[in-house]
């Protein structure tokens, strides 16, 4: 595959990538659980294709385009992330346990390293 054609793709994926993950995120704060599992799991399915199919060859054969974890860093999409939904009667870490104690939060993008 040509380099310019490559990147394009490679950068088409990503795209889709994130684009993906974002409807997994509204699916998830609108819809009831079932519906999520099943949305889900399709959604997951073309995830898989597009890294799997399209994106790891890519890069296998063009690795100069793979993610530069120092500058590529935040997501293709700005997206808020919105705080995990409580499902049980537990009380949050910062009503308990004193801020000094906390575990820290992971920073980042949350985007994982093609490979």
């Amino acid at each position: 595959m040509k380099a310019d054609t490559a990147e394009r793709l490679a950068e088409r994926a990503l795209q889709i990538s994130d684009d993906l993950s974002e409807m997994v995120r509204d699916i998830q704060a609108n819809e009831p659980d079932d519906e999520l599992v099943r949305l889900r799991e399709a959604i997951g399915r073309v995830m898989w294709a597009v890294y799997f199919e399209i994106l790891k060859p890519t890069l296998e054969e063009h690795p100069s385009l793979e993610p530069d974890p120092a500058t590529e860093a935040a997501s293709a999409t700005k997206i808020r992330r919105r705080p995990p939904v409580r499902r049980s009667a537990e009380r949050p870490a910062a009503l308990t346990t004193p801020a000094s104690r906390r575990p820290r939060q992971p920073q980042g993008s949350g985007r994982r390293r093609l490979r």
